[in-house]
């Protein structure tokens, strides 16, 4: 019997990230502007709304003017909080970059165009769904020099709004909408000091979508071994791992075992494993350990799938495994 050990699935993050502030990316299809009304462009195509987790910004103590650029972090938080996002300013810190955190420094990092002169840039990552959706992770924005020295005051509380809106996931619009332009314009604009209506726009639909992020998400999890036993002149295939499903974390993940594409069994999880409760600070049961059958003669691929039974939508391949007999 020779056995092909299977292939661990982790759900990984999507490193994708974009210098958002002083670039000019291409829009998004009109399809996707039209579900969430015009005015606004997206920074990827494929993402549907915010994180479920909650947003957190943080402003790094030794950024340049710290004390007034956190009064303006305190209230661009409140007026986003109102539009509909989970979200709220913490103050002073600088934590690792987790879901949910958008974190404000200063420095020097990434400051190109215009000769050098930018007054800010932002880092946004997106995660990806199944389907090849994708919902905002976190962000990282940095204020440059120029944000300093070449802006006046109403200007500065304009580009930090701006940067907000690419951590959240805007890109530059650069055209009229309403008959103004837009706060993600790429420049600056004399008079445009607040989101303007296609702004509200974006801003909007992706605080909305949140909801269904949630749903979306797939299980997390292992197909960690799969074993067998002798049963007179058959073997009984034993497949063992774990599955959690992170934003319904006492849901039992439905486990799928398929032989060459076909179903051999469906089961819960329902086995109590305390290193994974542990490890992902859950409760329940997690794990599972089943026996879909018969290993068939010849070589055969084994699978494993988790789903979650939120959505049916939201699904996991765990890998799988060659075995010959």
């Amino acid at each position: 019997m020779r056995l092909t050990r299977p292939a661990a699935l982790l759900a990984t993050l999507a490193t994708l990230a974009t210098a958002a502030a002083g670039l000019t990316i291409a829009a998004a299809p009109a399809s996707a502007r039209a579900a969430r009304g015009g005015g606004n462009v997206l920074e990827n195509s494929g993402i549907i709304g915010e994180t479920p987790a909650p947003q957190v910004i943080y402003l790094n103590r030794h950024a340049t003017k710290a004390s007034t650029v956190s009064r303006m972090l305190a209230a661009d938080a409140k007026e986003l909080h109102r539009l509909g996002f989970n979200i709220r300013y913490a103050g002073y810190g600088t934590p690792k970059a987790a879901e949910g955190r958008i974190r404000v420094t200063s420095g020097g990092a990434g400051c190109v165009g215009d000769g050098g002169q930018s007054g800010a840039v932002t880092y946004p990552r997106w995660q990806y769904l199944p389907g090849g959706k994708a919902y905002m992770y976190d962000a990282r924005v940095i204020m440059c020099p120029a944000f300093f020295t070449r802006y006046p005051s109403w200007e500065l509380a304009a580009l930090l709004k701006h940067e907000l809106g690419h951590a959240l996931g805007l890109d530059h619009e650069n055209s009229k909408y309403d008959g103004k332009y837009q706060m993600m314009r790429w420049t600056v604009t004399p008079g445009i000091t607040d989101y303007q209506a296609g702004d509200l726009n974006g801003l909007r639909w992706l605080a909305r979508n949140a909801s269904l992020v949630k749903s979306l998400v797939a299980p997390v999890g292992r197909f960690e071994r799969a074993s067998w036993s002798r049963q007179g002149n058959q073997w009984d295939l034993h497949v063992t791992g774990w599955a959690v499903l992170a934003n319904y974390p006492t849901a039992q993940v439905k486990i799928t075992v398929t032989r060459d594409g076909q179903v051999l069994a469906t089961a819960p999880t329902r086995v109590l494993r305390r290193d994974v409760n542990k490890a992902r600070k859950v409760t329940g049961d997690h794990g599972f350990s089943l026996t879909p059958g018969v290993l068939a003669k010849g070589t055969h691929s084994y699978c494993v799938t988790a789903t979650s039974p939120v959505n049916k939508a939201a699904k996991a391949n765990f890998g799988c495994t060659k075995i010959t007999v």
